[in-house]
């Protein structure tokens, strides 16, 4: 059987109006169950980030606690795996 990997980078994801929300729904897809997840959150204000980082460990916790969250103010790094 193939390891499925499956990763996801959101540009701007210091926006709380939109980047717990889209998480949210990514972690709660039933398509992606038993598929090595990794959610890579990029942005260039960092307190911004790390408000987004922080709740969004606390969604996967609850839906996918074998995902992976990291954060990054990098662009050229958050898409690499």
């Amino acid at each position: 059987m193939m390891n499925k990997k499956l990763k996801i980078t959101i540009i701007g994801a210091g926006s709380v109006s939109f980047c717990p929300i889209t998480v949210s729904d990514i972690l709660r897809n039933k398509s992606i169950q038993g598929v090595e997840l990794q959610i890579a959150l990029m942005d260039i204000n960092q307190e911004a980030l790390t408000i987004s980082g922080q709740f969004c460990e606390k969604l996967r916790e609850k839906y996918k606690p074998d995902g992976v969250i990291t954060t990054t103010l990098d662009l050229r790094g958050s898409g690499r795996g």
